[in-house]
């Protein structure tokens, strides 16, 4: 099968889809024709598959011009274009699909226009709250109408869980049956020169609402030298940790590397997790470390089918320190939680498992 993968990002660029193209490249090259389209100045290129590219420090009509040029170009005789979601490589690729007549499949592994506003600060809603009603002004409005439009005109719509199929079947109005289910790879992580030690009732969470900090509280009527670690930009409620005496038992880092948070993965005894991302999650399971999760459609989603984690209500402060304190007295729960997390990972989230539905898809597609 010739198979095009159209992404705005590939490798030496950090990030997450730029990482799935450049394996997705290894795995599919050895029994399929690859051309990988994307925008860069340089490109590290995978032997066995082909490189186009166009430069990015063109301005944006001009550079989705010529994408969609070479992109017309490569696709003569291609048999699907795998499109990462994003409207700069979204965009061009449905242009093609009218003239060419070929299979667009549109990996929809985030919310582009959400990720913009969240990081941007124009929002601090959920992405079904945003969706519902967008904050960020006319841009980010044009934004989600292009989504839609690129998400409605493909062939098929690949989301990473049971909550995106329903969210792209409401919000942009995608048709069921266009719309498959493959979860996300998580297999990578980090290499440390040494191997961590499990500090004794340390917590990490990359999420850290008032919630947490009141459970904290709780905690540490019993746990005296209860210490929670907090990664990532949120800002903390100061008033309401000096209130509570929490100032020697709450750190905050700011940002860190991911090597950092892989070392606090693996010398943390919990995990809290308040988010709505998936990856955080995953690369828990990874580094073996129990999970505490708010309750959500995607939680249990993630966690069907599998005892992989430990759930709690939306601000059930009681009940969140109820959970802590279990799992800082029966290791025996820890021993399951994170032999069953990782029988979830090989099952669904291995690169074995998605390579076959994609598979699937693929010569779904193509019939």
């Amino acid at each position: 099968m010739k198979i095009i993968l159209a992404t705005a990002l590939y490798p030496p660029e950090i990030d997450n889809i730029s990482s799935y193209v450049r394996d997705l490249v290894k795995y599919l090259q050895p029994e399929n024709q690859i051309t990988v389209l994307t925008y860069a100045n340089q490109v590290i290129k995978t032997p066995g598959a082909g490189m186009v590219i166009v430069n990015k420090k063109q301005p944006l009509a001009l550079r989705l011009f010529k994408y969609t040029l070479k992109l017309l170009k490569i696709s003569k005789q291609a048999d699907i274009i795998y499109v990462q979601n994003s409207i700069a490589a979204g965009l061009p690729a449905i242009v093609v699909k009218w003239f060419r007549k070929i299979s667009v499949i549109v990996n929809f592994n985030e919310d582009e226009t959400y990720k913009r506003a969240f990081n941007l600060h124009l929002t601090t809603k959920t992405l079904e709250q945003f969706l519902i009603k967008p904050q960020g002004g006319l841009k980010i409005n044009l934004l989600i109408f292009l989504q839609g439009l690129i998400l409605r005109q493909s062939s098929v719509v690949v989301v990473p869980s049971a909550e995106s199929a329903k969210l792209v079947g409401d919000v942009y109005r995608v048709g069921e049956k266009k719309i498959k289910i493959n979860y996300p790879v998580k297999e990578r992580h980090e290499i440390l020169p040494f191997t961590p030690k499990i500090i004794s009732h340390q917590i990490f969470t990359t999420n850290c609402p008032d919630t947490i900090v009141q459970a904290l509280a709780l905690v540490k009527e019993r746990f005296a030298d209860v210490k929670l670690i907090m990664a990532g930009d949120r800002k903390n409620n100061k008033e309401l940790i000096k209130k509570l005496n929490l100032t020697n038992n709450i750190n905050f880092l700011g940002r860190i590397s991911s090597a950092e948070a892989w070392y606090l993965r693996q010398s943390s005894q919990i995990y809290i997790h308040n988010s709505s991302g998936i990856d955080e999650l995953l690369q828990s399971f990874l580094a073996g470390i129990p999970v505490i999760a708010t309750d959500t459609a995607l939680i249990r989603d993630l966690f069907s089918n599998y005892q992989c984690g430990l759930v709690v209500k939306f601000g059930g402060i009681q009940e969140l320190a109820e959970t802590i304190d279990l799992l800082f007295t029966r290791p025996a729960t820890i021993q399951k939680i994170i032999n069953n997390a990782k029988e979830n990972l090989q099952a669904r989230f291995s690169w074995q498992a998605h390579l076959s539905k994609l598979k699937t898809i693929f010569e779904l597609a193509v019939k």
